[in-house]
């Protein structure tokens, strides 16, 4: 794809299907629920999947680009489990969330309400809150994590240092025009590129743990992208690359090795 075509294609990622699958009779046992909250700043309204915790522990899973809380629901159901309560929102913009796609300026404000929203409630008043950032997720979970201590530990899944950083990775032989085009379709819609940038907050996340899990087989944002900002984090942190696994199909593709290395992670707290 050149110039147009690829302008049509990132065009996507600000008017994502807003199609959210439905929780089974699975879910509901579980107790897995859809909830809502005011959108802040304002007007509008959030939506999420909600299971509150057996273990004192809240786990917030974040989507990435084109997507919703739907698309997290496998990942939702390992933590609920595994006795987690979960929290899965649709990010301004997506799903049954209200709001503009920003990756950063609106982003931040409302996972800050579903903080305190946690907070406010009886049987998460006290729980250790953490994030599970994947893709565009990741992003949001570096810069919500850096302002905020009550964050415990971070989970980044398919990350990367900048933005511009994993749209040169994902352009590759499609050349700098493309690069061109995307970026500045990104800038158009207001998305900062060039500041808050995981590479600029990573470090300040110590000494709350971090675990970067990456795919073996992933072509959207290769696994030399995690590493390289697994690099400029501190310690105390963890790396995993999941065999087999894809962009968003750690689970999927090696459920052993992701739960162990989920469990792990989280016992050592």
């Amino acid at each position: 794809m050149i110039g147009r075509e690829w302008r049509a294609t990132t065009l996507e990622d600000f008017r994502p299907d807003r199609t959210v699958a439905a929780l089974s009779d699975k879910d509901r046992a579980l107790g897995l629920n859809t909830v809502q909250i005011p959108m802040r700043p304002g007007p509008g309204r959030m939506t999420a999947y909600y299971l509150q915790p057996k273990n004192g522990k809240v786990v917030i899973l974040l989507h990435g680009t084109g997507a919703n809380r739907g698309h997290l629901l496998p990942e939702a159901r390992f933590f609920a489990e595994a006795g987690f309560g979960v929290l899965v929102p649709d990010l301004p913009g997506h799903g049954q969330s209200d709001g503009r796609i920003q990756w950063g300026s609106t982003e931040r404000p409302a996972l800050g309400a579903w903080v305190a929203w946690l907070e406010a409630q009886p049987e998460t008043a006290g729980a250790k809150i953490s994030l599970y950032g994947f893709s565009f997720g990741s992003l949001v979970a570096v810069q919500y994590a850096a302002m905020d201590q009550r964050i415990s530990a971070v989970v980044l899944a398919g990350s990367f240092r900048t933005i511009v950083e994993v749209f040169a990775a994902q352009t590759g032989m499609h050349g700098a025009l493309n690069l061109a085009v995307w970026l500045g379709c990104y800038i158009s819609h207001g998305v900062d590129i060039w500041h808050d940038q995981p590479i600029d907050l990573i470090a300040s996340i110590a000494p709350r743990p971090l675990l970067f899990i990456s795919g073996s087989s992933d072509r959207t944002v290769p696994s030399y992208l995690s590493d390289r900002l697994f690099n400029a984090a501190l310690p105390p942190k963890r790396r995993a690359v999941i065999l087999g696994g894809d962009h968003g199909t750690y689970l999927q593709a090696n459920a052993e090795q992701f739960s162990r290395e989920i469990s792990e992670f989280y016992s050592s707290q």
